[in-house]
């Protein structure tokens, strides 16, 4: 098997993977369990956090492999490997207890550090997905981005404007689904029997 399909089939693994041990972390939160931050399944003391936290370590490890793999534009795998390495950040630096975030909560240094991190490794996902989209013309990524970005535009207006709500709650969960489906999607079609990664030519 060719080195890159290798790598393929273990991004999509690592993201699936990653995909479930968020989901554990995160079902384990107090109900009703769509009312809190992502992040909170990974903070000190939750139930499960050493799951979360072992599941985003895990995408982190699909979007370096994945930007590794990819034939195509240096920006594009640049962004994953980038993307990769914030996850990474994130997945280390926890929020603190309810993860407060501003402007309407009192908010402390690795709060900042950890929501810094985990929206940069989504906004670099979402831009490697319209770099693919754009210049690659890949129907699917179409697709995708068009799915992921009103959801992300959405989700940040909510932030500014509302802060913690229920609305913003499931507009978090449903963009990082969204983006880890278009990234474990993007794994298995270069671990297809005819190598196609994203960007080839």
């Amino acid at each position: 098997m060719e080195l890159r399909r290798l790598a393929s089939l273990v991004a999509a693994a690592t993201g699936l993977a990653g995909g479930a041990l968020m989901a554990v972390g995160v079902a384990a939160l107090p109900h009703p369990w769509t009312t809190g931050y992502v992040s909170q399944a990974g903070a000190p003391g939750a139930t499960n956090a050493a799951y979360y936290r072992a599941g985003v370590l895990l995408l982190a490890i699909t979007l370096i492999l994945l930007g590794l793999v990819l034939l195509g534009l240096a920006m594009t795998r640049l962004a994953l490997i980038a993307g990769g390495v914030l996850a990474t950040v994130s997945s280390q630096v926890t929020c603190t207890a309810n993860c407060p975030l501003p402007p309407f909560e009192h908010t402390t240094a690795q709060d900042l550090v950890h929501a810094a991190t985990s929206i940069g490794a989504i906004g670099l996902s979402t831009l490697a997905m319209l770099l693919i989209a754009v210049i690659d013309k890949d129907r699917l990524t179409r697709i995708g981005f068009a799915i992921c970005a009103p959801i992300e535009l959405a989700l940040a207006v909510t932030l500014l404007a509302v802060g913690r709500s229920e609305i913003t709650a499931v507009l978090e969960r449903v963009a990082v689904l969204a983006v880890l489906g278009w990234i474990v999607v993007c794994a298995l079609r270069g671990a297809g029997p005819r190598l196609r990664a994203i960007g080839g030519r």
